[in-house]
């Protein structure tokens, strides 16, 4: 089965962990939904048209294509 991860963009003036995130998503989100790992990142790869390059950033950042 597939695993829930998430990739979170920096904010300079907003300090949060890992564990800060799994905890309020823990709140918000179905028991299935939760990422078992959150990744960091200082922004998103986006094309021309500014869409999000989706699997550009998930090479870069779980050094794969998705599954």
């Amino acid at each position: 089965g597939q695993v829930p991860r998430a990739v979170v963009v920096r904010h300079r003036e907003i300090r949060l962990s890992e564990a800060d995130l799994l905890q309020h998503a823990a709140t918000v989100l179905e028991r299935h939904k939760i990422p078992r790992a959150i990744e960091f990142v200082d922004d998103i790869p986006r094309s021309v048209l500014g869409k999000p390059q989706r699997l550009q950033l998930h090479s870069e950042v779980f050094g794969q294509g998705p599954a």
